[in-house]
């Protein structure tokens, strides 16, 4: 791990340059460029800091400090962690993610499902073997194993993780070795800096190799031999806090989207979705996006039922997907925690801004 400690602040862009740029630009506000963290504050003293030392090994962690005022930062609060410790952790993932001042807007191991770890990812069933759902012990059928990240914590608040993960077959009394593992994947996560509304992005490039054949697969769903109205999830999910209250879901193909009457929903072809809601009478969202380049992109399997909000790009929502050896699928997303509701206008600002950029997160 590479930690950066905050610099003496650079020259900044101008308030004028910075409402200039908002005006003229056609994206939200929240994706403007910005100012430099660095360079908020009397006396230049930065709004953030870097926490390493709480909540455990390969944690870290953007907290406000005294200097940062309004939605820039808040002493002691956590704007966001990234959790990879293997010892304690089943899969690395996000808790708590916040816009910059405000309350945590995700949920991790919820009672209904102790494996929802708040913004995390995860497959369902590789070759029949079990991923995602955990027992009493927080353990999985299959293994999702890691080296430990190499941490990019940048002075002006921007952040990189790189990890390389396994997924094998959890070993059982009648193996004498352990199973291999059956797929590799190279993982880069960066996160933007904050800006001056407390908004940021986290963008995940993950490029996974078949070790040996390797069938992606979910829970079926409807019209499917055993199939059921939960089926088709797997893969990048964000599960949202139950105190967000009055919540909404947009995509950026059909605006407001329309449940059946378990409050879920399928959505396919949207290259990006939404879902927000109100904390002490404050607004919050959160949007996550996909790129064009990634396979099967654009499909999502959504809920908004009371005190279970959560999304999913749901790469094996129309089926599953055969790897075989050698073969690699490469996936792209990026989620934007923002104050306030975004207008589908907005979110499809977004969506195409996202989708011009034709590099990921790095290799």
């Amino acid at each position: 791990m590479s930690l950066h400690l905050p610099l003496p602040a650079r020259k900044n862009t101008t308030g004028a340059a910075f409402l200039a740029a908002a005006l003229f630009s056609p994206l939200p506000l929240s994706l403007c460029p910005l100012p430099s963290a660095t360079g908020a504050g009397a006396g230049n003293a930065a709004p953030f800091r870097w926490d390493t030392t709480g909540g455990g090994a390969n944690h870290y962690a953007l907290v406000g400090t005294a200097a940062g005022t309004g939605n820039t930062g808040s002493d002691g609060k956590i704007v966001w962690r990234f959790n990879a410790d293997l010892a304690r952790d089943s899969k690395p993932y996000f808790d708590p993610l916040a816009v910059a001042g405000g309350p945590s807007l995700t949920l991790p191991r919820p009672a209904d499902h102790p494996w929802h770890l708040g913004h995390w990812f995860s497959w369902k069933l590789i070759n029949g073997v079990n991923y995602w759902e955990e027992d009493k012990r927080g353990r999985a059928a299959g293994i999702t194993e890691w080296d430990a990240p190499a941490a990019d914590l940048r002075p002006d608040f921007s952040a990189a993780f790189t990890l390389n993960l396994r997924y094998r077959p959890r070993p059982t009394k009648k193996d004498a070795t352990p199973p291999p593992a059956v797929l590799a994947e190279h993982r880069v996560i960066t996160v933007s800096a904050p800006t001056a509304d407390g908004s940021y992005r986290i963008d995940w490039t993950q490029k996974f190799t078949a070790l040996a054949d390797a069938r992606l697969d979910r829970t079926p769903v409807s019209g499917e031999p055993r199939g059921t109205s939960w089926g088709g999830y797997a893969g990048l999910s964000v599960r949202l806090s139950n105190s967000l209250k009055n919540v909404t879901t947009i995509a950026s193909t059909i605006g407001r989207t329309r449940y059946d009457n378990r409050r879920r929903m399928d959505v396919f072809g949207a290259p990006a979705v939404e879902q927000s809601g109100e904390i002490d009478g404050r607004a919050y969202g959160l949007a996550v996006l996909a790129h064009p380049s990634t396979a099967r992109s654009g499909d999502w399997y959504l809920i908004e039922q009371r005190n279970f909000t959560y999304t999913n790009a749901a790469t094996l929502l129309k089926g599953p997907l055969t790897l075989r050896k050698g073969e690699t699928l490469t996936l792209r997303h990026r989620v934007i925690v923002h104050p306030d509701r975004w207008t589908p206008e907005q979110l499809r600002a977004a969506a195409g801004a996202y989708a011009a950029e034709t590099t990921g997160g790095g290799d």
